[in-house]
């Protein structure tokens, strides 16, 4: 009786919560590593966060499994109220490593209220930002582009837009949601304080590149962004003077501040 005893023991306190760790700790793996693609598709990275967010979804829940095991087994849970158990388990372990997947809102853009003080030529700015880059190069050991230094002084001569001297009294960071049933909704946090303390600097093209159709000493509010531009050093103005883009509110961003 007592040699009958130990198989069943063994399977109560060592089988069961093992089988038990097994089957959560590969479940939340498997959650941890393929529910990253569902949020972001894009990004080269997933494989690199999939295998991070699983692994750390694996050592919780084989812990968990094993205590769940062994405290059904101490209770001495028949073997169907184990497999109704682990289904429930299996089930809860795939939502709660779920919602750990869902990344935070993307930044998508920044909204400022700001009143403009000042408006310059390009020009003003553009030995400092050619040295800027001209040293870069050196440091890299490396020749700007043929043509490079006489195409951005075509650019400067001939501007499309001014520069800007903004004094930002609110400023709103643009979230994008990437829950999958809200995914790309927007939302406007307000920032505590603006990011930049002073005033900053915007180029612009709203009005074209003469300073006098601008208004200065107006409260305005513009969309702040980054200009693309993939080449280094740069041959975009915007990205030359290492300033963003200020543009008037698009129509998606001017939804989310109603006019009273």
């Amino acid at each position: 009786m007592t040699t009958a005893a130990k198989p069943n023991t063994l399977a109560r306190f060592l089988v069961r919560p093992v089988a038990w760790s097994c089957l959560l700790g590969v479940t939340a793996f498997l959650g941890g590593f393929f529910f990253p693609f569902l949020f972001d598709s894009d990004s080269n990275l997933l494989p690199v966060v999939g295998f991070i967010l699983g692994s750390i979804s694996l050592l919780v829940a084989l812990v968990v499994g094993l205590i769940i095991g062994l405290g059904l087994s101490l209770l001495k849970a028949s073997p169907r109220t184990h497999v109704f158990a682990m289904a429930a388990a299996v089930v809860a372990t795939l939502v709660a490593t779920f919602f750990y997947a869902i990344p935070e809102p993307r930044l998508v853009g920044t909204v400022v209220d700001a009143v403009v003080v000042g408006c310059h030529p390009a020009s003003n700015h553009d030995e400092s930002q050619r040295d800027l880059w001209l040293g870069l190069l050196q440091a890299q050991d490396r020749l700007p582009p043929p043509n490079w230094e006489a195409e951005m002084a075509d650019k400067i001569a001939h501007p499309d837009g001014v520069v800007l001297e903004l004094d930002v009294q609110h400023e709103w960071k643009i979230l994008a949601s990437r829950i999958p049933w809200e995914h790309g909704e927007l939302e406007a946090v307000e920032s505590v304080d603006p990011a930049d303390s002073g005033p900053r600097l915007a180029y612009t093209r709203s009005s074209g590149s003469d300073c006098a159709a601008y208004a200065t000493g107006q409260t305005e509010r513009f969309e702040l962004t980054w200009e693309a531009d993939a080449t280094s050093p740069p041959v975009t103005l915007p990205a030359y003077l290492r300033q963003r883009v200020a543009t008037p509110l698009s129509s998606d961003y001017e939804q989310l501040f109603p006019r009273p």
